[in-house]
């Protein structure tokens, strides 16, 4: 889909991303991998983000922000994209790049068909762009080509380095297989024992708003704790993860009397004290409200 929309920066290499922070700029990178991250409201709000890990011959990984639907359903991994008005970020010594309501995506080539099959010219000449845009598709196709970055996009998307498979079988198994993803895992005819490698990806905090229409003006990003880390003048992020609660079975237990007539039954007493008394002391908050998907 290309925007209609003109360009409100220029066309920079993803090394030269640090000196255009708070700038909006254009990008040509090849996606790495998308991530969804969905939070549903109570009440029926709902807030979208999702993140892909893009790349160039400058730079092989780049993260990127997408906060529109329509330009994230757009975001396929395996492709070279073209991305319009987006603005460099910086978050600490991170820095990114994230979508606004003019920012756009335009999917330039797609490798399922082409990039493995066809050569550079002919993939170049397909491309209804400008002479910059094409000049700086040629060199991330060729990079895309001589580092091998485009592996089969069935659901595998691998970094530089990663194992090709985040969890094993036991060794005892007759015939074993890869999997790349849960899917497949899930697909498999036997029950057998997995081991996982994960990590923290971000901590998300729940918001408790009363209509939809509080939910237009939040600002998105203080849902995510790693952006209010470096934000000036934000002092409530304690509050938002530590309230008073019991250190045995972690109930919160709010103090002041207005809340104290909502705490449920079950919270009264303590599952884990042999008196059924709670041991009063500052916890993290449980994130019941909202989640991932």
């Amino acid at each position: 889909m290309a925007s209609v929309i003109g360009w409100y920066g220029p066309l920079i290499d993803l090394s030269k991303a640090a000196l255009h922070v708070g700038d909006y700029v254009q990008l040509v990178v090849f996606v790495h991998r998308t991530t969804p991250l969905q939070y549903k409201l109570s009440k029926g709000g709902e807030v979208i983000r999702t993140d892909i890990q893009v790349g160039d011959e400058t730079r092989p990984f780049f993260s990127v922000s997408l906060w529109q639907k329509p330009i994230a359903s757009m975001a396929v991994a395996g492709d070279v994209v073209l991305l319009q008005n987006v603005k460099i970020t910086k978050y600490g010594d991170v820095v990114e790049a994230r979508t606004h309501h003019y920012s756009s995506l335009q999917c330039l080539l797609h490798p399922y068909d082409s990039i493995l099959t066809k050569g550079v010219n002919d993939l170049i000449e397909e491309c209804r762009v400008g002479i910059a845009t094409k000049e700086k598709l040629r060199k991330v196709v060729e990079w895309v080509k001589k580092s091998n970055t485009t592996h089969e996009f069935h659901g595998c998307q691998l970094q530089e380095g990663q194992l090709s498979r985040n969890w094993k079988l036991p060794e005892e198994r007759k015939q074993p297989k890869d999997c790349f993803s849960l899917s497949q895992l899930s697909r498999l005819p036997d029950s057998c024992k997995a081991v996982f490698y994960a990590s923290v990806a971000e901590i998300f905090l729940p918001f408790t708003l009363s209509s939809p229409a509080e939910c237009e003006l939040l600002d998105k990003e203080d849902m995510f704790v790693s952006r209010r880390l470096y934000k000036t003048g934000d002092g409530g992020l304690a509050t938002d993860l530590i309230c008073t609660g019991c250190e045995l079975c972690g109930s919160p237990l709010e103090l002041d009397s207005e809340n104290m007539f909502k705490q449920n039954g079950v919270a009264l007493y303590c599952s884990e004290s042999f008196n059924r008394l709670h041991v009063i002391s500052l916890i993290y908050k449980p994130f019941m409200h909202g989640y991932f998907s």
